[in-house]
């Protein structure tokens, strides 16, 4: 489960900040298109030197059901004809070495 919040960024040393403070240890650059029905988000990344990763997220407050799960293995089963093998980790762990 994650906890995530977005907020407007107001300053655009921001990206400077953060890597001073925490180190980078690996640039993405990607394009991401991004669908939602109920609370599952579809998520389509373009990334460079990568190419592309689809996601399927679910988002809920609270417990996640047995009807949650089946409702995303639904999609997921519906999807993966138009899907190559599934991908462990995040696109940070995919991509090149030089860009690390």
């Amino acid at each position: 489960m994650s906890k995530v919040k977005l907020y407007d960024v107001k300053n655009d040393r921001l990206l400077d900040f953060l890597g001073a403070t925490l180190g980078v240890k690996a640039v993405v650059k990607k394009r991401r298109e991004v669908w939602r029905k109920a609370n599952t988000i579809f998520h389509i990344d373009n990334v460079k030197d990568v190419g592309g990763i689809f996601e399927i997220e679910l988002q809920k407050k609270g417990k996640i059901t047995a009807s949650d799960q089946k409702q995303f293995k639904n999609y997921q089963n519906k999807l993966l004809p138009y899907l190559g093998k599934v991908i462990r980790g995040s696109n940070v762990d995919l991509v090149p070495s030089g860009s690390k």
